[in-house]
């Protein structure tokens, strides 16, 4: 099933980055011309509609004005609506277009029916820029994609295997951020749009190819008596109006709409196809076939007496535009054309993110070093060259390869406004596996292999006041926050914790005037009163205020639970795990058996599964080695996974067949990856 599914997301992938961006380029201009019934009076309101007339004006004499109108081409047809404000439509064979008043019969313009606003969005959508019989071909086979690549191998993609990941499978994770904020909204819209999509996709694939219509035709034809009706003799009007009457009479009863065919050789009677008040849709026709001469109807073939096939082709066409179900199924249609639009920007913004969301990291020169507070020092990160530095939003990080020991993030000081240095600050931790001490060791005039800025903790754009909130080294990203709404002076609340001030980095900073009587500093609160500390801080919500929380997990959770107690909303609520998950947490042995060789590698309570596959020669991608970027994720065949990564959402999780190798572990000592 693992292999399956590997093969089936490589599928969905570049599918959907190939004929996928074309099927998104139909739902666009689709979704467009879903408004056209009714937007197009709006659009063009000098040729669609006229006075109000309760009968249409004679229709010989607007196929007379027509062929004096327009003479690059014959008649084709003439298009009426019962609407009283609706001009008389007549086409051309070549396609142009004559509007008349219906009420006199007036010229009032004519054009081409691939231009204007909904005209040439119809033009794009069925490809008439192509030769019809490649553009039918392009759009079926884009169509055929849709349906399969995008639609049924996207629903298997995402199906949920165990009964408790269905809930989480159909949400949103509030609490991701960048590519696995994308990834979950693309397959949680993708669940919800799949069954349009298929609607949207499967109809099109009959629309789209001209021999599955034939084919359809060929199983379900009637043998109907053959019309015996002569051809009209040359130069002689049809007539028209005598047999609309007589359709009139014979059906007795007005139609919504009507399309009244100028005979032609291949067909010498006058063809009228109509949909009335009682028809499931406006897609659904009636026939009436009339003798070009006289009017005198020569056949009535009413829809419930078409063959089948017909009667289901209409209904394929009803469902394709949207038609079926009223506004309610054409707003439906719409959303779903929407949404498939989304996915495609969201499919494409989470390749880029992955595939090019990855700078390689520079050699860049410490400038300098200062004491900030007890074991706390900060550091200066300069280009070698001097220059500008790449942009950065506040709340990002950036890796450090620590000279002989491990990668490590750490969070910008400076504000997004100052890009000549990388300020970061660094605090010594007695269980230091080499990164911090490493960058303790440092001295100014060193060099250091730096990644570009990364952000997994972004000031969200709908935050009106934000309310930020540190704990000791926590201060790092809030600090560069702070700094980043003072410039653009937008309100926020500073709020920093320390068991002690001297253990307190950058509290002169605080003190300066873009900070003045917006930062509160809290010295010595023992742990056992934060929770009423922050209960009262956080009792009362800015109108649109969002908290940015960043320290230890146990300080983090408490402001959460405190936040949450008192109203806030969990989408309001963003943290930063400023230490390393993959410390988190109990560490015991986890014994990994890979299943392609059957080998089995013990993993050390002090090293990561990532750690450990390395050390054992096995090849795996990495980037961060924090759980924020997925691309060590492994797939698991056996085994309960304790997932400590912000990658994965609630629903990859709960599915439990994948895991993120820098940071996760096994609940129960083992686990079996697919490697």
């Amino acid at each position: 099933m693992n292999k399956v599914k590997r093969f089936a997301t490589s599928i969905h992938l570049w599918v959907g980055l190939t004929v996928g961006l074309a099927g998104c380029y139909l739902a666009a201009t689709g979704g467009w011309l879903l408004l056209r019934p009714q937007s197009d009076a709006l659009v063009s309101p000098y040729l669609v509609s006229a006075r109000a007339c309760p009968a249409a004006a004679s229709f010989d004499r607007a196929i007379a004005a027509a062929r004096g109108a327009y003479r690059g081409s014959p008649v084709e047809s003439l298009w009426w609506k019962a609407d009283p404000r609706s001009s008389l439509m007549v086409r051309y064979h070549d396609d142009q277009q004559a509007y008349f008043d219906r009420c006199d019969g007036h010229l009032l313009g004519v054009h081409s029916r691939w231009t204007g606003a909904f005209g040439f969005v119809e033009k794009l959508h069925r490809l008439r820029f192509l030769p019809a019989a490649i553009a039918n071909n392009v759009a079926g086979a884009v169509a055929i994609g849709m349906a399969v690549a995008m639609g049924l191998i996207g629903l298997f993609i995402w199906w949920p295997r165990r009964r408790s990941a269905w809930k989480a499978a159909v949400s949103f994770d509030p609490g991701l951020t960048g590519r696995p904020r994308t990834r979950n909204r693309h397959s949680t819209i993708g669940a919800f749009v799949a069954p349009m999509l298929l609607l949207i996709a499967g109809t099109g694939v009959v629309i789209g190819f001209d021999t599955i219509q034939a084919l359809i035709g060929a199983n379900t034809a009637k043998k109907l008596p053959k019309l015996k009706i002569a051809a009209l003799p040359a130069g002689r009007p049809a007539a028209m109006d005598a047999a609309w009457r007589n359709m009139i009479a014979l059906t007795g009863e007005m139609p919504l709409s009507a399309t009244l065919k100028a005979p032609a050789k291949s067909q010498p009677a006058i063809e009228i196809y109509f949909n009335r008040a009682r028809d499931a849709h406006r897609e659904i026709r009636n026939y009436v076939y009339a003798d070009a001469a006289t009017g005198t109807i020569a056949r009535y073939t009413p829809y419930d007496q078409l063959p089948a096939g017909q009667r289901a082709y209409q209904w394929i066409l009803g469902l394709h535009q949207g038609a079926v179900g009223g506004l309610a199924g054409q707003l439906l249609s719409l959303a779903a054309t929407l949404a498939i639009v989304y996915l495609g920007y969201s499919g494409v913004k989470s390749y880029v993110q992955k595939r090019i969301g990855r700078p390689r990291p520079a050699v860049m020169r410490i400038a300098a070093v200062r004491d900030e507070a007890a074991g706390v020092k900060s550091f200066d990160l300069v280009t070698l060259r001097g220059g500008k530095l790449p942009r950065f939003n506040a709340g990002a990080h950036i890796d450090v390869h620590v000279p002989g020991g491990p990668k490590r993030q750490f969070s910008l000081v400076n504000g997004p406004a100052e890009r000549d240095r990388f300020h970061i600050a660094v605090r010594l931790e007695n269980q230091s596996r080499g990164g911090s001490r490493g960058m303790h060791a440092l001295e100014a005039g060193q060099e250091l292999l730096v990644g570009a800025p990364r952000n997994h903790f972004p000031i969200a754009r709908s935050t009106r006041h934000a309310t930020l909130i540190a704990a000791g080294i926590g201060i790092t990203p809030i600090l560069s926050m702070a700094r980043h709404l003072a410039a653009r002076g937008k309100p926020f609340t500073l709020h920093y914790f320390g068991r002690s001030a001297d253990e307190m980095p950058f509290r002169d900073v605080l003190a300066d005037r873009p900070f003045a009587g917006r930062t509160h500093v809290h010295v010595g609160v023992g742990r056992a009163s934060i929770p009423g500390k922050l209960g009262s801080l956080l009792a009362e919500r800015p109108r649109g205020g969002h908290l940015y929380v960043c320290g230890p997990e146990g300080f983090m959770d408490a402001v959460e639970g405190a936040a949450l107690r008192a109203g806030w909303p969990q989408a309001a609520l963003h943290r930063e795990n400023f230490s390393s998950l993959a410390a988190t947490g109990p560490r015991e042995a986890v014994e990994l058996t890979l299943a392609r060789s059957g080998r089995k590698i013990v993993v050390a309570p002090e090293e990561s599964l990532l750690d450990a596959l390395v050390t054992a020669g096995v090849k795996v991608s990495s980037s961060c080695e924090q759980g924020t970027c997925g691309d060590c994720a492994l797939t698991v065949c056996a085994g309960e996974i304790d997932h400590r990564d912000r990658f994965l959402s609630d629903a990859q999780r709960a599915r439990g067949d994948v895991m993120l190798a820098c940071v996760s572990r096994a609940k129960k000592g083992s686990l079996v990856v697919d490697l």
